[in-house]
């Protein structure tokens, strides 16, 4: 008698994953060739159809395998993967009608996993081939990149080389993945730390596993003191502000704070320049970011001694070597260096005038 597969596990998990991958590849070369003497079977096929399809076909392939076609059930719609092959076994099927090998794939989260399942394939059927084609790999050799619809999800790419998954750009197994906790974060480092080498302004904008729906505006009517706090925060964060490039922060008030400005810069650059520090109208009058910093400073300190949430993109955003001790001192460190980059502002004294929490005027004039 065939020696089924849970017996099989028990003495050699190695044994039984090379017969579960024994099926898979019995499945593909069945479907395709199911494919070539009938092409219309598959063509326009629905989802919900190809994966009945799918069950039907690895349960016609099982006779000379550890697996019986009681052990192939399909469970879509009620947990992931789609289909399970008896209790460490897993198919995720996919299809498009377009003639391509990529897709949207399932939630990183992975929230509805049968807790059981060690070991998952993928089955995509490219229904706009011709023939429709079929192939069956390792669920994670196909998972590219992560994109965000209502949560974030997984690209699949059928031809992708290992070197290029997302698990070997992270540096992370995905069996090791696929466990942790705080997935999100580890993904918003590589995201983040990926934008700093190629030095592009981009900001990994989603938290967890919903999106909020709508957007606010900043225009007339919107509250002051939300303003003023939104402010405070991206000056905080994106020292590039100081150098007039708002890129970053435009993107993170959008996906963070789910806010809008259609006048981006002049919550920062707007209103003229400084013409009194500490009622001194003699000094030489400073561009009008020095008073927005100063205007800003009791509340930026007040922030930075209980950031709550917003440590964490401080930690995204900032250096690390920056993002310990006194979160104020740092922050000050950070907004001179800023000012040095600049020809226009390098000769201002903005750490002092922080220091000394300074009292500033400003004038359109």
């Amino acid at each position: 008698m065939e020696e089924n597969i849970i017996s099989i596990r028990k003495k050699d998990v190695v044994r039984a994953d090379e017969a579960f991958a024994f099926l898979m590849r019995r499945t593909e070369r069945h479907m395709n060739e199911l494919s070539l003497a009938n092409p219309e079977m598959f063509r326009k096929m629905s989802p919900s159809l190809f994966e009945r399809e799918s069950e039907k076909s690895i349960k016609e392939v099982c006779a000379g395998t550890p697996f019986t076609e009681e052990d192939i059930k399909l469970v879509s719609g009620h947990t992931f993967p789609d289909i399970i092959a008896n209790k460490y076994y897993g198919v995720e099927v996919k299809s498009t009608e377009k003639n391509h090998w990529t897709s949207t794939g399932s939630s990183i989260m992975e929230s509805t996993r049968d807790e059981n399942v060690a070991n998952i394939y993928m089955l995509f059927g490219n229904l706009g081939g011709n023939p429709p084609e079929f192939k069956c790999k390792p669920y994670q050799s196909v998972l590219k990149e992560i994109a965000v619809t209502h949560s974030p999800r997984y690209l699949i790419d059928m031809e992708l080389e290992e070197k290029d998954t997302i698990f070997s750009k992270i540096g992370i197994p995905y069996d090791v993945f696929r466990k942790e906790t705080n997935k999100i974060g580890l993904i918003r480092d590589y995201y983040r730390s990926k934008a700093i080498k190629e030095e592009k302004s981009e900001v990994p904008w989603w938290l967890g596993e919903t999106t909020p729906m709508t957007m606010e505006v900043i225009r007339d009517g919107f509250p002051k003191e939300r303003k003023k706090r939104l402010v405070s925060e991206m000056l905080i964060l994106f020292d590039d502000i100081i150098l007039r490039d708002f890129a970053s922060a435009a993107v993170w008030l959008c996906s963070r704070r789910n806010t809008i400005n259609p006048s981006f810069r002049d919550m920062f650059t707007a209103g003229g320049k400084c013409i009194e520090i500490d009622g001194d109208a003699s000094l030489t009058p400073y561009p009008h970011i020095v008073c927005t910093i100063l205007a800003h400073r009791e509340q930026i300190e007040e922030i930075l001694s209980n950031p709550g949430e917003l440590y964490d993109d401080i930690a995204q955003i900032w250096p690390d070597s920056e993002c310990g001790g006194d979160l104020y001192e740092r922050w000050i460190e950070r907004t001179r260096a800023a000012f040095k980059k600049s020809p226009v502002l390098e000769e201002i004294p903005i750490a002092e005038l922080l220091r000394n929490r300074s009292i500033v005027t400003a004038t359109t004039k």
